[in-house]
């Protein structure tokens, strides 16, 4: 993951102030196993994020669109770049009263020839540490688990389809709506969100009727399932899209295209190219669900077997339950 340039600067701001301070970095970072760490772990921490909405900019209302084309088009200095966002990002910030500053990160890297930009927030944690004379010892870390603010832009796809929808991605956050919506205004984002979910939700779908209709055994079924969950969950993990032909390779190898013709034949309305969704896609392979005071979760491949649900009584019957709930239960 080549890192072009990266560079963090500080908004110091305590809830409740009005007013925030920008601490800035007048250099890039070199690019050395450090950094390269930092994106690394980064990156990791961002593409587990399972609450991530996708959407584009706002073209009559992001200014930071325009810095930032400023940079990739017109030669601006990335230092002078990032110190002008910090400055649209201060302005936002100090519109809400509850929100608080941090370490704000710029990156610009490539992964497998496509181009990403970054721009986050992170903070340091207390920790302990144990030193070489096993001595405990206080220390401060970058918490890269709590991130919550953050983007990430696809360069190349916003070059190539500007009147895609998708080509930014962002975290949620866990924050009232009200705070994280100035990280939002700062980059000037779309309203328009788009949610992967209902389009995941109708590949695993499109999996089971599949498997269903197959001459298969309930055996070779479960495992072309099985096939199918870990080559999209290793393209969330890697922050790649879920493309359908190789996913349907991946399925069968013998018959690479059995699957994705499957899908053009009937009305999934499936595209060739999905964002995943990993809760949505944990729906492969197992059958979840949860009420007031119960959670019931178990592998499809135990329906008809050990596992019976009676459509006219709404009831579920399992045999053979565990050990450790039967120990419970007795």
């Amino acid at each position: 993951m080549p890192i072009k340039n990266i560079i963090i600067h500080f908004l110091k701001k305590e809830s409740q102030e009005k007013e925030s301070a920008i601490i800035p970095r007048d250099s890039v970072l070199s690019v050395n196993p450090q950094t390269e760490l930092l994106l690394e772990k980064i990156l990791k921490a961002y593409n587990a994020k399972t609450d991530k909405l996708y959407s584009s900019f706002d073209q009559q209302n992001s200014l930071f669109q325009s810095k930032l084309s400023g940079y990739l088009n017109d030669g601006a200095d990335f230092v002078e770049f990032t110190s002008q966002a910090m400055a649209l990002l201060k302005s936002e910030l100090d519109k809400s009263n509850l929100s608080t500053g941090g370490f704000i990160i710029f990156l610009h890297y490539t992964v497998s020839m496509t181009e990403f930009f970054m721009a986050l927030m992170i903070n340091n944690s207390e920790g302990m540490k144990v030193d070489d004379q096993m001595n405990l010892d206080h220390t401060r870390y970058l918490d890269i688990g709590k991130l919550h603010l953050a983007c990430r832009i696809n360069l190349s796809e916003w070059a190539l389809n500007q009147q895609s929808d998708r080509y930014i991605s962002f975290v949620k956050g866990k924050s009232p709506q009200k705070i994280s919506d100035y990280f939002r205004n700062f980059i000037g984002i779309e309203e328009n969100d788009y949610n992967p979910k209902a389009d995941n939700d109708n590949l695993v779908d499109a999996l089971d009727n599949y498997s269903s209709q197959s001459e298969l055994s309930i055996e070779e079924m479960q495992e072309n399932k099985k096939k199918a969950y870990q080559y999209c969950q290793q393209q969330a993990k890697d922050g790649n899209l879920i493309e359908l032909n190789e996913l349907s390779s991946a399925i069968n190898e013998a018959s690479p295209k059995d699957f994705s013709d499957y899908i053009k034949a009937e009305p999934y309305s499936i595209e060739q190219q999905l964002l995943p969704d990993r809760k949505s896609l944990r729906q492969i392979l197992r059958y979840n669900g949860f009420s007031p005071g119960m959670r019931i979760s178990f592998d499809k491949a135990l329906l008809g077997y050990s596992v019976f649900y009676d459509k006219n009584t709404d009831t579920l019957t399992i045999k053979g339950i565990p050990d450790n709930l039967r120990d419970q239960l007795t």
